[in-house]
């Protein structure tokens, strides 16, 4: 094949440029008396120190893969406050209620426990141990809600 044959459009004409002449500018000379230098100079100097940065990405990864396995996002120290706040209450009223089943029967002039205060001690003790129970298996059971609700919002 042969080559095409391009043709250019013609160079444009430009318009001449006109400026106007430079003015004269006259400025005034300065005849007042310059400020004197009072200020005085800044004697407080600006010194910081970076400190390194620390990500907590490791910790945050580390808490939802806690929470995704099935964790409940509360460490086990306060689930173990929890249950030994709760486990106190329990002795303290089995002390006091084993406390008032000894008095009374110091009140009726025994100087040794009977056999029906030992019943009556074992059975504030049974009762004692029967709260412990219950309280660890509500314990349970919310730490197994809590790790529901975790897996269903994770």
């Amino acid at each position: 094949p042969d080559a095409p044959v391009i043709t250019l459009p013609t160079e444009p004409t430009l318009q001449g440029l006109t400026l106007p002449s430079v003015p004269t500018v006259s400025l005034p000379t300065f005849t007042a008396t310059s400020p004197l230098n009072t200020v005085a100079a800044p004697g407080n100097t600006f010194d910081f120190e970076y400190e390194d940065y620390v990500t907590e990405m490791p910790t945050l990864v580390s808490r939802i893969k806690e929470m995704l396995a099935g964790g409940t996002g509360l460490p086990a120290a306060i689930w173990n406050a929890l249950w030994e706040k709760a486990r106190g209450r329990e002795d303290q009223t089995a002390a006091k209620a084993v406390a008032e089943a000894t008095d009374e029967w110091a009140g009726r002039g025994f100087s040794l426990p009977a056999g029906v205060l030992d019943k009556v001690i074992q059975g504030v003790r049974q009762d004692n141990q029967d709260a412990s129970n219950q309280l660890s298996r509500d314990i349970a059971i919310e730490q197994a809600k809590m790790e529901v609700e975790n897996i269903r919002f994770a």
